[in-house]
């Protein structure tokens, strides 16, 4: 498969102590990737240097073959943060849509529309789409935010800590829409929730500023070690224990 982000001898510094050291990754089409790690691990860095935002002091970065910057259209990002005013008057469409903003002075146009009732009806929100955001729950937050990312049709799509305020029904529905949404992209997915995500994901990297393992979750999970610094399989509640996804049957 043809690589989608290739991250070699990557280093990122603040004020002059590094947030990345010697990241070297390639993620391909179609995988669906979580990325782990303590917090200041550089996770969301990661996430900035994909999108453009951030220019690695050293190292070198293609994303669907080209080097990254901001706006890029094939690029679907839900940060982890977003701040609105729940009072304001917009619906779900229109909320969507401002993710097809072209420039100013040009009207959106049928085809924007169309694919806003798309992204709505893919994260299940179309039949909701004209009631006002403000009276949404989180969960359902998450899946008008994540419409808005998808409705650029992205080739890319990334996911800053999607599922920290959901509670577990909702998370685990959140998680079975990534799993069908990657067979038309690839997902890279900041996320603290290693258990459940474990299920889904095809890949797990693990991150402390340096990349400690990029594979197989099988895999994976028995490198956490190297990046806690301390035993761990996998938690939940508290509770070491291991989750599978439901296998189908012929």
């Amino acid at each position: 498969m043809e690589p989608v982000v290739s991250i070699e001898d990557v280093w990122v510094y603040y004020d002059g102590t590094a947030a990345l050291k010697d990241v070297t990754v390639t993620i391909t089409e179609h995988e669906f990737v979580s990325v782990i790690g303590p917090n200041g691990g550089g996770k969301t860095t990661l996430l900035r240097v994909i999108l453009g935002l951030i220019t690695p002091q050293k190292g070198d970065v293609t994303v669907l073959g080209h080097t990254p910057h901001p706006g890029l259209a094939s690029i679907g990002y839900l940060p982890q943060h977003i701040s609105f005013d729940t009072s304001f008057p917009i619906t779900l469409f229109d909320a969507v849509l401002m993710g097809r903003y072209h420039r100013p002075l040009t009207g959106y146009t049928p085809q924007d529309k169309s694919q806003v009732k798309e992204s709505l009806e893919k994260v299940g929100m179309l039949d909701s789409a004209h009631r006002q955001i403000g009276t949404l729950s989180g969960g359902e937050l998450q899946r008008v935010f994540l419409a808005r990312a998808l409705v650029t049709s992205p080739q890319l799509l990334l996911l800053d800590e999607p599922t920290a305020n959901m509670d577990p029904e909702i998370r685990t529905s959140f998680y079975d829409l990534l799993h069908e949404l990657k067979k038309n992209m690839t997902i890279i997915m900041v996320t603290h929730d290693v258990s459940v995500a474990s299920a889904y994901v095809d890949s797990i990297a693990c991150l402390n500023k340096t990349l400690f393992y990029h594979g197989p979750t099988e895999g994976a999970l028995g490198k956490l070690e190297d990046v806690y610094g301390c035993p761990v399989e996998v938690l939940a509640h508290g509770i070491p224990h291991r989750v599978l996804r439901r296998h189908e049957h012929d």
